[in-house]
């Protein structure tokens, strides 16, 4: 398996990947896209890129292989980040804080924390890339339905021995954005879950909201 840091080396550097193409088809691969993360899994790699993730071969010419999208169309609330959000905006104001892709190898599921903060567990087949695709969703808990979408920190990590996947998400309280001086109000939002043998099927068993500001409107 080829090393991440060359593996990342040869994607930063466009003269040594001379099979790139990125006209051909341009409905199925978006180069202007923003990667906030990159994971290799058995033989892909997986760009995080806001709403989707990309997916590649991880040798040879690195190969295009798919893209995954994140969008939940049955929601209603997958677009309108906040007015400034440093994840999305400028790479010289990169949050630091950012862990966006956990993977599960028994199972063989990389669990992804969407922009809507949404965790989706994808199926990762190397014997069939068709199956490669999101097939289960951990929801939004509704104490942090008025944060801005992946507006702040986002670390998401998954616990081999134990099966806990642990979620931290940070973010501009919307409920106070008309309030004076509180348009910056922030929390920060901490989920862990037991997550079953098939990798797809959850339990949260913790939770907590914190303030990170002590007034109150």
């Amino acid at each position: 398996m080829t090393p991440v840091s060359q593996v990342i080396a040869q994607l930063s550097n466009p003269q040594n990947i001379p099979l790139v193409n990125l006209s051909n088809n341009p409905e199925s691969i978006d180069p202007g896209s923003f990667i906030g993360d990159i994971i290799l899994v058995q033989n892909f790699i997986f760009l995080y890129a806001e709403n989707k993730v990309f997916v590649y071969e991880s040798f040879g010419d690195f190969n295009y292989v798919k893209t995954v999208s994140l969008v939940d169309n049955n929601q209603s609330d997958n677009n309108g980040y906040g007015k400034f959000s440093p994840l999305f905006f400028n790479t010289r104001m990169h949050v630091n804080e950012a862990n966006f892709m956990a993977y599960y190898s028994q199972e063989n599921i990389l669990y992804v924390l969407g922009t809507d903060l949404r965790i989706y567990a994808i199926k990762v087949d190397d014997q069939n890339t068709s199956n490669i695709m999101v097939i289960s969703v951990i929801e939004r808990p509704s104490v942090i339905s008025n944060l801005a979408p992946l507006h702040g920190k986002a670390i998401l990590k998954f616990d081999e021995s134990n099966k806990r996947l642990f979620c931290v998400v940070g973010g501009r309280n919307k409920t106070y954005k008309h309030e004076p001086g509180l348009f910056h109000y922030r929390d920060v939002y901490l989920g862990i879950y037991n997550i079953g043998s098939s990798g797809t099927t959850y339990n949260q068993i913790y939770s907590e909201l914190f303030h990170l500001n002590n007034e109150q409107p």
